[in-house]
């Protein structure tokens, strides 16, 4: 059985990477939490293929104790249409690893997203983005995601966004869901509250 690695996925912009050190840090605090050393960072920006270096590209670098493989792609968001309400561990994902199938559950179409609460229906994540709330002009973060993104963490030191517990019986206060990570900005994929579905019925 293959050993679970960790992965960070990065986003350049025109060749650069503007959140590279949240990455760093994080693939740090995971080395100190599963006790191995940290590796040496690669120059991200510098691999970057000459023709990826305008646009939007994706570094997906997985490691443990040394850098496995760093990849690099064009970056073409997915067209999210509806967002499935799941239960899950609010403590199952804590560090972005290889162990992703419970992210994904079974039966979802092409368009649509895993939208994950804890038992007491407290809103943590998607399968591959923090979650933001939209109240006016005021962004909400749930304040216990599942993962803690670099792109969430930049945004509540701008103070661009704020936590906050949110509860999926309380969805109908705010005026609509927005999808973030180190590739999605703020803003760009905005669903309205409507998009958000019944529970699949496989429990996870």
């Amino acid at each position: 059985m293959q050993r679970e690695y960790f992965i960070e996925t990065i986003g350049l912009w025109d060749g650069k990477a503007p959140l590279l050190e949240g990455h760093k840090e994080r693939s740090r605090l995971t080395a100190q939490a599963f006790g191995f050393q940290a590796f040496r960072w690669p120059d991200v920006e510098s691999l970057c293929p000459p023709h990826l270096r305008q646009g939007r590209c994706k570094c997906r670098l997985s490691y443990r104790e040394e850098v496995l493989s760093i990849e690099f792609s064009a970056y073409h968001p997915q067209s999210i249409h509806h967002l499935f309400l799941c239960e899950i561990e609010p403590t199952a994902y804590p560090y972005k690893s290889s162990e992703r199938g419970l992210l994904y559950p079974e039966g979802l179409q092409e368009g649509e997203l895993a939208l994950f609460v804890d038992r007491e229906g407290y809103l943590l994540d998607t399968s591959y983005t923090n979650v933001v709330c939209r109240k006016g002009t005021t962004w909400f973060t749930p304040a216990r995601p599942l993962l803690k993104g670099v792109a969430r963490a930049r945004l509540l030191q701008e103070k661009r966004i704020y936590e906050k517990s949110i509860h999926r019986d309380d969805l109908e206060q705010y005026d609509a869901m927005g999808l973030i990570n180190a590739l999605l900005p703020l803003g760009e994929i905005v669903l309205p509250i409507s998009a958000i579905v019944n529970y699949l019925s496989t429990e996870l």
